[in-house]
């Protein structure tokens, strides 16, 4: 049986600004927030591999398909 993760040393952050790096062993995901002055502030690093980064992935396409079922598309960010 799968277990859940401890909620007792699980600590959120929001985030609303990230960025993506890799090299050839490895994927680094950055997150953070963006402020109105300008500055982004990241405050969370997640380094991992490129299979997990693959099933991260997956696992994230498939949760957004269920939220747009569930209530509607999500808007594309202007850029």
């Amino acid at each position: 049986m799968e277990e859940g993760p401890d909620k007792s040393v699980l600590e959120g952050r929001y985030t609303n600004v990230f960025r993506v790096g890799f090299n050839v062993v490895e994927f680094v995901l950055e997150f953070g927030q963006s402020f109105p002055n300008g500055r982004d502030r990241y405050q969370v690093r997640v380094i991992t591999s490129p299979l997990h980064v693959r099933e991260f992935l997956r696992v994230l396409e498939m949760s957004v398909a269920d939220f747009e079922r569930e209530f509607g598309p999500i808007p594309s960010v202007e850029r």
